[in-house]
């Protein structure tokens, strides 16, 4: 993954991103920047939660069309194209490769829901047809922002009270709940619209992060056994590091416990603590972690 990405101020300096609450903001650029070569995020909850921002801001950014997110829990970041064109020869492909396979890209560089007839679906639900709103059934997660919540929402006058949204948010909800609806369930639908183009069954990969371990386990695993280290209290610092292990390493709490003991039994390791140029600490230990794991720092 890049340590660096491109933002596009169409998009970012359009009226509808700015008229967005600070936090979904902030939040749109963290997950672009932990974002694949092809602008998905396979951690978006995780993400949010180490950024400290509420589920009603990533919920905010899919109902205003900046990301499109699937059942398994991977978003991706609507105008990719867009902002980060990478050559072929050194892009690494997504490994989300069914969710990628239910999207188009347009003329611009924005990623569509891609349905079976001859027209791309569009994301925003106030526009979208009644068959791309069956698509978008089967690869949006539930996206619904409490009115308790909205209503409570309250920023600083020189901003824009969340409540605002309350529109185009009701409109995702009611294009999410159209089955119940619209048309009265689905075994109902199939009932009443037989000869109706029937849609596979999308049912999305399922990618586990290490046993449902949040950052904050692990940063208290390695503070209770790396004692030499230096001590993790703020894991922003390190949100990069702990996006990728939990996204692509998956480790148990065990297996975490034996890299974090093998760090802290390695004289190697432990030598360069105050290196100026590579000082060891908790963000390195997690991106050395299989070399740390398979004992090359073993003493």
């Amino acid at each position: 993954m890049a340590n660096r990405r491109m933002l596009n101020k169409t998009v970012v300096e359009s009226d509808p991103f700015f008229e967005m609450p600070a936090d979904s903001q902030a939040l749109y650029m963290h997950l672009v920047l932990n974002a694949d070569d092809e602008g998905f995020v396979g951690n978006p909850e995780t993400i949010r939660r180490m950024t400290g921002f509420s589920k009603d801001s990533l919920k905010l950014l899919i109902a205003k069309g900046f990301l499109i997110s699937f059942q398994s829990g991977v978003v991706v970041v609507t105008h990719w194209e867009m902002q980060n064109k990478i050559q072929p020869s050194r892009k690494t492909k997504t490994i989300f490769t069914d969710e990628k396979g239910l999207l188009l890209v347009d003329e611009q560089g924005k990623y569509l829901i891609f349905n079976n007839s001859s027209e791309p679906c569009q994301q925003d639900a106030d526009k979208m047809s009644e068959e791309c709103q069956r698509v978008a059934d089967k690869t949006s997660e539930q996206v619904s922002i409490g009115k308790d919540s909205i209503d409570k929402y309250s920023i600083d006058k020189s901003s824009i009270e969340l409540g605002k949204y309350r529109d185009s948010i009701e409109k995702v909800e009611d294009r999410e709940s159209i089955d119940n609806r619209g048309y009265g369930g689905k075994k109902e639908r199939e009932r009443k619209e037989p000869n109706e183009t029937s849609y596979p069954q999308y049912s999305s990969p399922s990618y586990p992060q290490s046993q449902q371990l949040e950052p904050n386990d692990i940063a208290d695993l390695f503070n209770g056994i790396c004692t030499t280290y230096l001590t993790v209290n703020d894991i922003t610092q390190y949100s990069t590091a702990l996006s990728n292990s939990l996204m692509f390493d998956r480790y148990s709490k065990a297996d975490y416990s034996t890299i974090f003991q093998k760090a802290e039994q390695s004289s190697a390791l432990k030598a360069r603590i105050h290196d100026e140029e590579s000082p060891v600490d908790f963000g390195w230990i997690l991106e050395h972690s299989k070399e740390i794991k398979n004992g090359a720092f073993d003493n």
